[in-house]
């Protein structure tokens, strides 16, 4: 392990963890978690521009130097509650910057204030607009965390209205459900320096569902979905993540549907690490294998 990594991980055992449950004030949590001091700062030589997608305010961001006229979009994390377009900036200006490409950002609609389908119908309605106005440019998807899941929702919604697909996906750390706590969620709830609860679901079914909704539709729990048919797929966790068994259990499906799928494993990392970006050798490192899936999809 660098000793880069080492700082940072001894900085984020002092910091609280995100909050979840009855009682938290989602606005005054976004507040501080939205804040400037709060965000890593994005490449230098990147710029942004606001735009929306259909009906979705976003953000493009331009890098210095752009090689292809194909799309990235990338969704935030944040338990489906925090997170917009300006607090993806500093993700999106790695991932254009590392591929050279515009990357799309958006602002969907947040939980608890708005419940399932909001998000999901946010992040479809934007990933249908650079369809239709960008025919002939492939897009790769890319997500973390809840973002990550909505990755996944946002392909299969895709499929199943007979909307062209992104050319590969990459979600990062995804929640794969909401119905269920996996082994990993109590086996690892002492070691996940991010999401350090073992009754996920609970608190994610609290925040993003009403009662009557099934948490096993698999536009809200991804692992019951169908993927044949789906592009290459790139997952990223660490083995000491609660939601370690999701992405483990969603490779292991689309690997059995027929799906190229690349699991990577990493271990003395943490959720969501390589939108740390490239700051120690194993953010460039697996950065480095996000560089090169999406460069061969973009290809």
């Amino acid at each position: 392990m660098s000793l880069v990594l080492k700082m940072i991980l001894g900085q984020m055992k002092k910091r609280p963890a995100m909050q979840l449950g009855p009682d938290t004030d989602f606005a005054a949590q976004r507040a501080v978690m939205d804040a400037p001091a709060n965000q890593m700062p994005p490449q230098k030589g990147v710029s942004f521009e606001k735009t929306e997608l259909g009906g979705v305010p976003a953000e493009i961001c331009i890098p210095k130097k752009l090689s292809t006229e194909n799309i990235i979009l990338y969704i935030h994390g944040g338990a489906f509650a925090f997170g917009n377009a300006e607090t993806s900036r500093a993700y999106a200006s790695v991932l254009s910057t590392m591929c050279a490409a515009r990357v799309y950002t958006l602002s969907y609609r947040l939980a608890p204030e708005n419940k399932y389908p909001a998000g999901v119908n946010d992040c479809f309605a934007a990933y249908q607009a650079l369809v239709r106005s960008n025919p002939e440019r492939k897009i790769v998807i890319i997500g973390e965390s809840a973002g990550a899941t909505l990755t996944l929702t946002t392909a299969l919604r895709a499929r199943a209205e007979g909307l062209k697909m992104p050319v590969a996906l990459i979600p990062i750390s995804p929640a794969g459900t909401i119905a269920e706590d996996l082994p990993s969620r109590s086996r690892n709830a002492k070691r996940d320096l991010v999401v350090p609860y073992e009754n996920v679901s609970d608190l994610l079914r609290m925040i993003y569902l009403e009662e009557e909704q099934d948490p096993k539709a698999p536009l809200v729990s991804p692992l019951y979905g169908d993927y044949s048919g789906f592009p290459p797929v790139l997952i990223t966790t660490d083995e000491s993540e609660v939601l370690h068994d999701d992405a483990a259990l969603l490779a292991k499906d689309m690997k059995e549907a027929g799906v190229p799928v690349k699991f990577c494993e990493l271990s003395g990392t943490f959720h969501s690490f390589p939108t740390l970006g490239n700051i120690c050798p194993e953010g460039k490192a697996i950065n480095g294998q996000i560089k090169n899936f999406v460069l061969s999809a973009l290809e």
